[in-house]
């Protein structure tokens, strides 16, 4: 994974491949800090639980390093792990290139990144905690215009920004500016909250969204 992870960012115009090291868990944390890299993007699928205590040693030492964690598919445990851990970055072991990149542009961005399979997962996480009786109405001033509310409904069945942009046939800069506006709206921090805010809230039903 890490040689064809190294040669996929060193064709991307706008990421330093340098500044990007790439783990397995073995030796962490030592590792990380002989090379100073300020974005980890770490291989967890061989054992979730150590790799999200490697996180752990290693943030500890070095809290400004970004970590992105690459884990098993459909692994919810794994996801919960690495996210608990210090983690600003999840992806599945399935994860497109596209996918793996914009999780290194997003991450670096101060953003947090979950991929489509881990946002599902989260999804299905978040919806076995929620009741209908549990659910948090929207106040007035949180209410989403209809466009605003079409992103948000993508953006649910783990679309990137391109993505949504190519479904709704509106510019990608549009996209981040209906984001950037729910996020204001909601007073969430990244992607993850929205999702989370917009289940809680009843505003898309999870199984519209399964497709």
């Amino acid at each position: 994974m890490c040689c064809a992870l190294s040669g996929l960012l060193a064709h991307q115009d706008d990421i330093d491949a340098a500044e990007v090291h790439l783990a397995d868990g073995l030796d962490l944390a030592t590792a990380c800090r002989s090379r100073a890299a300020p974005l980890v993007l770490l291989d967890a699928r061989a054992d979730a639980l150590a790799s999200a205590l490697d996180v752990v040693d290693l943030l500890r030492g070095s809290p400004d390093v970004q970590v992105i964690a690459v884990v098993t598919v459909r692994c919810a445990d794994a996801t919960a792990r690495m996210f608990a851990a210090g983690a600003r970055g999840v992806v599945g072991a399935d994860a497109t290139a596209e996918e793996l990149v914009a999780a290194v542009r997003e991450v670096s961005a101060g953003h947090v990144y979950a991929s489509r399979t881990i946002m599902r997962l989260t999804l299905e996480m978040v919806s076995q905690y929620l009741s209908s009786g549990s659910r948090s109405p929207l106040r007035q001033h949180e209410t989403l215009s209809e466009r605003e509310h079409a992103v948000v409904t993508q953006l649910m069945k783990g679309s990137t920004n391109t993505e949504i942009a190519q479904s709704l046939h509106i510019a990608e800069a549009t996209v981040k500016a209906h984001l950037s506006r729910v996020m204001s709206k909601w007073n969430a921090r990244d992607r993850v909250q929205v999702v989370i805010r917009a289940i809680g809230a009843g505003v898309v039903e999870h199984d519209a969204v399964r497709s």
